[in-house]
């Protein structure tokens, strides 16, 4: 259930996500590939210029929070990197909750 409240959020449908809806109700108009795999995990893939754009929206805060074991993974495939940048001034905030520590290991 978390996961489908996260990819609602992801992905701003405004649909009302359970079991029942289908990946091909969930693509968008640029052709994303959502592949809900094994494990309750959810892979958003991009096509054409191999971008994802996660847009907030109203108070513009994105939050994405993990379920069980309280990680949250975000890896790239082969090469590539990872580049998380704001738009315009905005500041990038990571702020964990509690006393939990952030890391970020290379």
């Amino acid at each position: 259930m978390l996961s489908s409240l996260i990819l609602a959020t992801l992905l701003n449908t405004g649909l009302d996500i359970d079991n029942s809806v289908t990946t091909d109700q969930l693509a968008p108009a640029n052709n994303t590939v959502i592949e809900l795999t094994a494990n309750n995990r959810i892979r958003i893939k991009p096509s054409a210029n191999n971008r994802i754009r996660i847009k907030p929206s109203a108070n513009n805060r994105i939050r994405i929070k993990p379920s069980a074991n309280n990680r949250i993974r975000i890896k790239p495939s082969a090469n590539n990197r990872i580049r998380i940048k704001p738009s315009a001034n905005n500041r990038i905030r990571i702020k964990p909750t509690a006393n939990n520590r952030i890391r970020i290991k290379q």
